[in-house]
């Protein structure tokens, strides 16, 4: 009976359910883009309020926007800003800590995938939206359906898909 348990690496491959976060494939008539953002990850953080009560981004927060935006415009270069229906998928890899112990460490190896290390998915999906603002779509209302995971791996990244479908209401008119 004890043989028939499975092993550790089996037990974190039924956990880490294979295919959790895939894009369906785009319809006829759209166009997804898919690019990498390297280094480490993180979200939009608030406003910050000077003494004088000047408001100002933290430097963070425009550096991780700035890099976005450059990551898609060498993914799509002579892009103009979508018109119309935008899906958002991202993906953020986080490195598991040094301190961790062998058996932890295998199995983020084997692909278990529950990372709840800071930012939170959705920070990272404000900056993400944000940094795209005029410059994949004209507005981040036009995203209606997002996704996003926290993963361990062997390298700190976003991974981000945009697929841009046209709005078929716009076509009829019922807008």
């Amino acid at each position: 009976m004890i043989d028939k348990l499975p092993t550790l690496k089996q037990g974190v491959r039924q956990m880490a359910g294979g295919n959790c976060l895939r894009p369906r494939p785009a319809p006829p008539g759209s166009r997804t883009i898919s690019f990498t953002v390297p280094g480490p990850v993180r979200g939009k953080q608030s406003p910050r309020m000077t003494k004088t009560g000047h408001t100002y981004m933290p430097k963070q927060t425009v550096e991780t926007m700035n890099l976005i935006k450059m990551a898609f415009c060498q993914a799509a270069p002579q892009w103009e800003p979508w018109e119309g229906v935008v899906k958002l998928f991202v993906v953020a890899w986080h490195i598991p800590p040094k301190s961790w112990p062998q058996w932890k460490q295998a199995c983020v190896e084997d692909g278990y995938d529950a990372c709840m290390k800071t930012p939170d998915c959705d920070n990272v999906l404000k900056a993400v939206c944000d940094a795209l603002n005029k410059i994949a779509y004209h507005d981040d209302r036009q995203v209606v359906h997002v996704s996003a995971s926290k993963r361990w791996g062997s390298k700190a990244k976003l991974d981000v898909s945009l697929t841009f479908e046209a709005d078929k209401l716009a076509k009829r008119g019922d807008r």
